[in-house]
């Protein structure tokens, strides 16, 4: 997703505290498990294809509900997850 939102590997790695070889090995292995390539890889960095938009929209979709499920938890517990 990180890709996605920023359109570089750098600056997702940047953004994730990860090694720059780091995310297109992961990119590679989710278009590979998919069968699909996400990425336009450009000059420019990296853009959707019609695969990509599809699955990063389904991507966010299940971060913010991951991340609505741990502050439902936090409230449940009393407590704060970050």
């Amino acid at each position: 997703v990180a890709v996605a939102d920023l359109g570089s590997v750098s600056g997702a790695a940047r953004d994730m505290g990860l090694t720059a070889p780091a995310v297109p090995k992961s990119v590679r292995e989710l278009e590979r498990s998919l069968g699909a390539e996400l990425f336009y890889r450009t000059s420019a960095g990296m853009m959707r294809t019609p695969a990509g938009e599809l699955f990063y929209t389904r991507a966010k979709l299940a971060l913010a509900e991951l991340a609505l499920g741990a502050a439902e938890v936090a409230e449940l517990s009393g407590g704060v997850i970050s």
